[in-house]
């Protein structure tokens, strides 16, 4: 685990959260330790997978859905995945 990691664990712990005194404490930047704190920013990881339309899970069952259609030699056409991909992400 990263220093920006354990100062947000440290920060999420704090009954009032000391956002100056955390970051040297970890000596990282106040301001990044700041964005990253309240998600404006984040890993590359989380980064990627806010930029789909879809999370982690949510693709893999997806993949299941058009594999399960393959097993048994029906076509998945590009409107049944967008059938799929509107009823994962229906809220």
């Amino acid at each position: 685990m990263g220093a920006i990691e354990l100062a947000i664990d440290d920060l999420n712990s704090q009954e009032v959260p000391h956002i100056t005194a955390t970051a040297e404490k970890y000596a990282v930047d106040c301001s990044t330790l700041s964005c990253c704190w309240r998600g404006k920013s984040g890993s590359k990881a989380n980064k990627a997978e806010n930029k789909g339309l879809l999370n982690k899970q949510q693709e893999k069952t997806l993949i299941n859905k058009i594999n399960r259609l393959s097993a048994l030699d029906t076509l998945s056409t590009v409107l049944i995945i967008c059938i799929f991909i509107f009823n994962l992400t229906e809220k």
